[in-house]
């Protein structure tokens, strides 16, 4: 009954944030779903990302990442994406 409930409980705080990822947050958001294997939020932000990369380059949570950081999101990213996308995200880094 536990699980059930846990997973009832994480279906419904994934949809809530997928309703609330925007060019702000997405990062934060994916590195969150990320950490806690959290798939089709991990995903849906990350195709946002890639799909929004100018407009997330230009938000101060972008601009206050540090460098080391930053290449560790573009690594992780460059090892979920598919090969057509990396093709797109190489032309950024």
């Amino acid at each position: 009954m536990t699980f059930v409930l846990f997973t009832e409980i994480t279906e419904f705080g994934t949809a809530f944030l997928e309703k609330s990822l925007d060019v702000e947050n997405c990062l934060s958001l994916w590195i969150f779903a990320t950490r806690y294997v959290l798939n089709s939020l991990s995903e849906k932000c990350l195709t946002f990302f890639l799909s929004n990369l100018m407009s997330v380059a230009n938000t101060s949570e972008f601009k206050l990442m540090e460098n080391e950081f930053f290449l560790d999101v573009m690594e992780q990213i460059k090892h979920s994406v598919s090969s057509g996308a990396k093709m797109r995200l190489q032309l950024y880094i």
